[in-house]
């Protein structure tokens, strides 16, 4: 069986079967009419929305590789006799005007690259986990573009979170125990979010061991950084 969510449908013969019921405490269920066998189609109304923010977001990624392993075209910058400059030079005339600096395409490509993975992790967390999942990843990638990490302290925070999940069900549920019914997840998500949230930081945490997630602060040497030299 499926656990009970308003927004089943269910259909016999084109005729709609109405609301699910909650069958066993959790289930979703229906009352069929007395009769022959009939075959029931059963759908989830979300289902069709998440299709296609799942091709969305397929669709997205093979874009950003594109634009990735596309050549980055080149800015030239000729002065004022018509010489062409090369890439960090400058000119007299064009320096006081603030002119006359190369651009690196070498520099959009490295952000990019630096930034994909990053994305790949919110993405992937979204799909995986919905709404909760993006959000833990964006405020994982944010805490790492205002400072970078330990390995040791990125991994025992994921960790704690998920030591987090029993304490946050037992007191977000101490009104509602005496029976097993959906409404001690449905009305409760803060386990949820903190189990999702652990596993998040943990995954995050194993990819930067294994090289698999650049630095987002490379100008600057990061706390992460300095845990892995050590």
């Amino acid at each position: 069986g499926q656990s009970y969510d308003p927004r089943w449908r269910a259909n016999s013969a084109g005729v709609d079967l109405g609301p699910p019921l909650v069958v066993d405490g959790w289930a979703a269920g229906w009352i069929m009419p007395a009769g022959n066998a009939r075959t029931v189609q059963i759908n989830y109304e979300p289902e069709q929305q998440a299709r296609i923010a799942l091709g969305a977001s397929g669709a997205a990624l093979v874009v950003a590789l594109f634009l990735l392993s596309a050549p980055v075209p080149t800015h030239r910058r000729f002065d004022q006799t018509g010489r062409y400059l090369p890439a960090g030079s400058f000119s007299s005339d064009s320096s006081q005007r603030g002119e006359g600096t190369a651009h690196d395409p070498s520099a959009l490509t490295s952000t990019f690259r630096r930034i994909l993975p990053w994305a790949f992790v919110v993405t992937l967390s979204w799909v995986l986990a919905g709404i909760v999942g993006a959000v833990a990843a964006l405020a994982v990638v944010a805490w790492h573009v205002v400072r970078s990490p330990r390995l040791t302290r990125l991994m025992w925070t994921g960790v704690g979170a998920l030591a987090l999940m029993p304490i946050a069900f037992i007191l977000g549920n101490a009104g509602r125990f005496g029976e097993v019914t959906r409404e001690l997840v449905t009305l409760n998500p803060l386990p949820t979010v903190c189990g999702i949230t652990g596993l998040v930081l943990l995954c995050v945490g194993v990819a930067r061991q294994d090289g698999l997630l650049p630095n987002l602060r490379s100008s600057t040497t990061g706390e992460g950084d300095q845990d892995v030299q050590r």
